[in-house]
């Protein structure tokens, strides 16, 4: 759990992990906004799913994520994963931050 995120998972049965992604309205009120988040959010986990271990996971944005630059998110939702045990072979770094 950060400020910006929560991460629920669980095992499942499927043989491949499937992702979840919430954006309250609380967060932000816009549909617009919301579906920005997901959409970035979506890109961020995109080219990391084959790294992942069959888990059901969901990720709950949270008021600061609206704020959050790609990068950042990116960096949260990796240090999330990794808490949370969900790799089952480390992801390559294959877009690195711009500098």
């Amino acid at each position: 759990m950060t400020p910006a995120l929560i991460l629920n998972a669980a095992p499942n049965t499927v043989g491949h992990p499937r992702i979840g992604i919430v954006v309250p309205r609380k967060t932000a009120r816009k549909a617009v906004a919301r579906n920005r988040i997901k959409r970035r959010l979506r890109e961020i986990v995109r080219p990391w799913l084959p790294y992942l271990k069959p888990w059901d996971i969901v990720l709950v944005a949270r008021g600061p994520v609206a704020e959050m630059d790609f990068w950042t998110l990116r960096d949260a939702v990796y240090t999330l994963f990794t808490q949370a045990a969900l790799w089952q072979t480390t992801p390559p770094n294959s877009t690195p931050k711009p500098s």
